[in-house]
């Protein structure tokens, strides 16, 4: 973090799950839908491109399941 033109998520999963991935403004609003999928169990690595945003500060929402982390994103 700082990223470019792309950034990346990793995890592992236990069980398969539904898996979505958010990029927001700070004002709330969504800026860019990354994944809405089900995700089999396991290791999972995405890569996004990111060229059509905006350079600032962004939050990831990555949700799996009813569990959720949110990281902030600073786009060069």
């Amino acid at each position: 973090n700082p990223v470019g033109n792309q950034a990346g998520v990793s995890f592992n999963l236990k069980n398969t799950e539904d898996v979505s991935a958010k990029l927001f403004s700070l004002d709330g609003s969504v800026a860019k839908e990354l994944m809405n999928e089900k995700v089999n169990q396991g290791f999972c690595n995405r890569v996004f491109d990111m060229n059509n945003l905006s350079a600032g500060v962004y939050l990831l929402k990555l949700q799996v399941g009813d569990a959720y982390v949110t990281k902030k994103i600073v786009k060069e």
